[in-house]
């Protein structure tokens, strides 16, 4: 099913605080990685949210794992201080 942009943006951000919480229980996970032609496309927004936007993945990775995507296709990421400092509520 399609969602509309509101529902998208409080379902990701429910997802980040719901992300955090499994983070600060896993003392191993130093982060977390992005990809997607989301982040080309909006990459503003992504950064608003704490992800450093890294760039286009390589041309052997976008064969492998999205070559059904015409669109460029980004790479992000956010370390897990950063997670935890964001999101994670009730500290």
């Amino acid at each position: 099913r399609r969602i509309g942009i509101k529902e998208g943006i409080y379902l990701f951000e429910r997802g980040l605080e719901e992300l955090a919480y499994i983070v600060n229980d896993d003392s191993g996970i130093n982060g977390l990685t992005a990809i997607s032609w989301i982040i080309a496309k909006h990459r503003r927004l992504l950064e608003s949210y704490g992800f450093i936007i890294t760039g286009g993945i390589s041309e052997e990775m976008k064969l492998r794992y999205f070559d059904y995507e015409n669109r460029p296709v980004y790479a992000s990421y956010m370390t897990r201080e950063e997670l935890l400092r964001r999101y994670l509520k009730n500290k």
